[in-house]
C-alpha cells in the first residue's frame, strides 16, 4: 500500500505536460529523487485541495501539504537532490532559486496581464479550470492579488525583465546538461516547468515562446530533460496565427517614445516673445473695457 498521494494538475491542450509549473516541478522531482506516490492528475475541480492549490501531497495519517512545503518535506525524508553537492554548491542553488517568484510573476501576468492572452483565458485557461478560476474570483482573493502584482507594471518591464531572465539563465546553463553541472539539482526542476510553460503555452500572444526559442540551448534543454525524465517529447510551437505583442525585446525600450524636438534659442525667443505680446493685447482690451464702461456711467 502506497503511503503517499500526490495530485498534480492534468496535462491540456494535447501536450504530455501540465502548463502549470508547480506540478511539472515536483513531479519532476519526484522523478529525479525516486520518491514513489501514488499520483492523481485533477482538472475538473479547482477545489481538489484543502487549499484549492495543485500540487498537493498527501501522507500518511493524512499530513496534507502544499506545494511550497513539499520539497523541503522530500528532501527531509532523504530525497534531497542537492544532497552530494558541497556547501557552496548548495549556497549558490539557495541563491538562484529565489528567481521562482519572477519566473512565476511573469507567467502570471503572461496569463492574466496580457491583454490579449487574458481575454482568451476567460473562456479556456491554458492552464486548466482547476488552476485558474475566473479574473473576478482573483481579484477579490487577497493571496491571489498580491501574486498579481505585476499588473501594477507596464508590459515593456514584465516582458523586458523575462529577457533579462532568460538570458541570464542561457548563460548559466551554457553547454552544460544541467544548471549545476553533470547532476541535476532541486533549481532544475524549478526552472524546467517555467522553461516549459514559457516555450509550449497555446496562447494568442507567443512572445514568451518567441523569446524561448531565441535561446538554443534553453530549448534544447526543455527537450532533453522531458525526453529523459518524462519520456515524453512536446511538439515544436510555431507561431503561425499566433500575435508577437512584444517582438523586438532585445533592449528597452520595447515601444521607443516619440523623439521630442529640441527648439533652438531663436524658437525659443519667438515664443517668449508672442507670448509676452498676446499677455499686452489681452491687458490693453481689459484696459479699454474699463475706460468704456467708465464713461458710460459718467
Amino acid at each position: 500500500m502506497n503511503l503517499y498521494t500526490l495530485y498534480l494538475a492534468a496535462p491540456i491542450d494535447g501536450l504530455p505536460l501540465p502548463l502549470h509549473p508547480a506540478s511539472i516541478k515536483v513531479k519532476m522531482y519526484a522523478e529525479l529523487s525516486g520518491f514513489a506516490a501514488q499520483t492523481v492528475e485533477w482538472d475538473r475541480d479547482h477545489n481538489v485541495s484543502p487549499t484549492g492549490k495543485l500540487p498537493m501531497l498527501v501522507a500518511f495519517m493524512n499530513n496534507m501539504l502544499g506545494e511550497p512545503l513539499i520539497l523541503p518535506y522530500l528532501a527531509a525524508q532523504s530525497y534531497d537532490l542537492d544532497s552530494t553537492f558541497s556547501a557552496e554548491a548548495k549556497a549558490e542553488v539557495c541563491a538562484f532559486s529565489f528567481i521562482d517568484d519572477k519566473l512565476d510573476n511573469i507567467w502570471r501576468f503572461h496569463l492574466w496581464g496580457n491583454e490579449v492572452n487574458s481575454e482568451r483565458n476567460l473562456y479556456h485557461s491554458c492552464a486548466g479550470k482547476n488552476l485558474f478560476v475566473s479574473a473576478v474570483r482573483k481579484i477579490v482573493t487577497p493571496p491571489e492579488t498580491q501574486n498579481m502584482r505585476y499588473n501594477l507594471q507596464t508590459p515593456e518591464k514584465v516582458y523586458g525583465e523575462a529577457s533579462d531572465l532568460l538570458h541570464l539563465l542561457s548563460d548559466k546553463l551554457s553547454d552544460k546538461l544541467w544548471f549545476f553541472g553533470d547532476i541535476p539539482s532541486s533549481f532544475d526542476t524549478i526552472v524546467f516547468g517555467f522553461l516549459y510553460c514559457y516555450l509550449h503555452a497555446d496562447l494568442p500572444d507567443a512572445s514568451l515562446s518567441h523569446m524561448m526559442q531565441r535561446h538554443e540551448n534553453l530549448v534544447r534543454y526543455v527537450k532533453r530533460v522531458e525526453a529523459q525524465v518524462f519520456g515524453t517529447a512536446s511538439p515544436t510551437p510555431t507561431f503561425e496565427n499566433k500575435r508577437l505583442m512584444y517582438n523586438d525585446i532585445e533592449r528597452f525600450p520595447l515601444f521607443p517614445k516619440k523623439e521630442k524636438k529640441v527648439k533652438t534659442l531663436g524658437q525659443k525667443q519667438t515664443n517668449t516673445l508672442l507670448s509676452y505680446g498676446a499677455l499686452g493685447v489681452i491687458i490693453l482690451l481689459m484696459a479699454r473695457t474699463a475706460f468704456t464702461q467708465k464713461l458710460v456711467e459718467q
